[in-house]
């Protein structure tokens, strides 16, 4: 709720680099980005020259943050610009900005130039978050519907993890025959497969390219900070590392980024590269 945009940098220190931390619209760009307003947002996607762009719900709104620090409106999300969008979150953008998609509670959105926005997917329950595949299918994962789906770039909807309750299955099993608890994030591995982040179940899976569960760190559910997992291994299944999860992502370097709980904290599991 701090209605802004923060960059940690490789020493740790926060910059603000759009929103007043203020919520409200005070006026639109372009103009320096930490002088205007943003209101709650919550989804961010940052393109590999460092422009970032932000969904910016309550003034429903794709915010556009260059390298240089200018924000302007890419586009806007609700055909009533003075609604707010309900149940935003994620946001993806494709490097030539003739492409986006940003969930909406229920949706899946797309928006070209062309067209404007429009429904991609519907029928959830509560989206988390989604991410985009090079093949252009997206894994979008339904944290009130405790599934994980694919979604073509047509909108043909699969499911392809989880049993529809919150029990069952688990390390070793297949992803379909498992029951998550709020599945919330997701985020493709380059080796195949991708991670899965539960919020109530307050997991971190990895699903392989056969579709069968790994648990790589165990959690405890709840918006709790839990200290024993700072400085350890990450893998101790019996062990409890995090609280529920937000969304996760992993960095150019290797590393798992993992986003928990509403104290705001940010994991990173380091990737060390093993000696040939």
């Amino acid at each position: 709720n701090s209605h802004a945009v923060e960059r940690v940098d490789t020493n740790g220190l926060i910059h603000t680099i759009a929103g007043t931390h203020v919520g409200g619209f005070n006026g639109e760009g372009p103009a320096a980005a930490t002088n205007l307003q943003l209101n709650v947002p919550n989804g961010l996607w940052v393109r590999a020259d460092g422009t970032v762009y932000v969904l910016d719900t309550g003034n429903a709104r794709v915010r556009r943050i260059t390298t240089n620090g200018v924000m302007s409106t890419m586009f806007f999300a609700q055909s009533d610009t003075n609604s707010a969008l309900d149940g935003g979150r994620c946001l993806w953008v494709k490097d030539d900005e003739t492409l986006a998609y940003f969930g909406n509670k229920t949706r899946v959105r797309k928006w070209t130039p062309a067209n404007g926005v429009q429904t991609l997917a519907s029928g959830y329950t509560e989206l988390g978050t989604f991410c985009v595949l090079p093949a252009g299918n997206l894994i979008v994962a339904d944290r009130g519907g405790n599934y994980v789906y694919n979604v073509t770039a047509s909108g043909v909807t699969n499911i392809i993890a989880g049993n529809g309750t919150t029990s069952g299955g688990g390390d070793g099993s297949s992803a379909l025959s498992t029951g998550f608890f709020g599945p919330r994030g997701v985020w493709p591995v380059p080796t195949g497969g991708y991670l899965l982040l539960l919020h109530d179940g307050a997991q971190l899976w990895y699903v392989d390219g056969a579709n069968t569960l790994h648990l790589l760190v165990n959690g405890i559910g709840g918006n709790v900070f839990v200290q024993a997992g700072d400085g350890q291994f990450f893998y101790a299944p019996d062990q409890f590392f995090i609280g529920e999860g937000r969304s996760v992502t992993m960095d150019y370097a290797g590393n798992i980024i993992i986003c928990e709980s509403d104290y705001g904290f940010i994991r990173r599991i380091r990737f060390l590269r093993l000696t040939p």
